[in-house]
């Protein structure tokens, strides 16, 4: 299960009372697991099998410790992404889908290096599929701090708005994002990208939870 990674007894004894008095295990336990998956980040061990072989095993004894195991990944960096910013990260650290054009890099991206462990870290561990409502308005709202805006910037900005709506789509999130603290300011500032290639600020404020109309935005005026 674990390779080379681990450390065996190098002879052979029979009494399995003998060997739990040592503490010695005779297999692969939840917590021998953690412990080894503690060891690899240590020793920054980049070989992507041995944490896919670890993954593995905790997916399918999740049940037996899941709090355990849960609590683990939601404090320590054990998560292993081969190529990212930082190499290890916790359960809240990172999300299934590539959305690095709205999240950067502070986050670690899993699909497309554990494709086949997509229930450890998605039903499992329960990391974000992909990025939260919250993460498009910030994004939004580095971009109108940009001197220009790319075609690439101009799609983004699309694929933000319509991860916007569905937050206020009461048949896909619950609650809804306008009755999130952050939603009132967000939409009084200057997100709405306009054809003068330009972002504007909505004047007039509808009270209704749908997304404003930019074609009463007003262009934003230096104090």
């Amino acid at each position: 299960m674990i390779g080379d990674c681990g450390t065996y007894l190098g002879v052979t004894i029979k009494s399995s009372d003998f060997l739990k008095a040592l503490g010695i295990n005779t297999e692969l336990t939840v917590e021998a697991a953690l412990k080894q998956l503690r060891v690899l980040v240590a020793a920054k061990n980049t070989e992507k099998p041995n944490y896919e072989r670890i993954y593995r095993f905790l997916d399918k004894h999740f049940d037996s410790d899941a709090e355990a195991i849960s609590d683990e990944f939601s404090k320590c960096a054990l998560i292993y992404v081969p190529g990212s910013s930082q190499l290890y990260y916790s359960a809240v650290e990172v999300k299934w889908r590539d959305e690095s054009e709205v999240c950067g890099v502070e986050y670690g991206y899993l699909e497309s290096h554990y494709p086949r462990l997509s229930s450890f870290f998605l039903e499992s561990l329960q990391v974000d599929e992909r990025a939260s409502p919250r993460d498009h308005a910030d994004f939004l709202e580095r971009l109108t701090e940009r001197e220009s805006i790319s075609e690439a910037d101009e799609k983004s900005i699309v694929r933000s708005y319509e991860a916007l709506n569905r937050g206020l789509n009461p048949a896909e999130s619950e609650p809804l994002i306008s009755e999130e603290l952050w939603w009132s300011s967000f939409v009084t500032s200057a997100i709405f990208w306009t054809h003068h290639g330009e972002f504007w600020m909505n004047e007039v404020m509808s009270s209704s939870p749908m997304m404003p109309n930019c074609t009463t935005s007003s262009r934003v005026r230096s104090l």
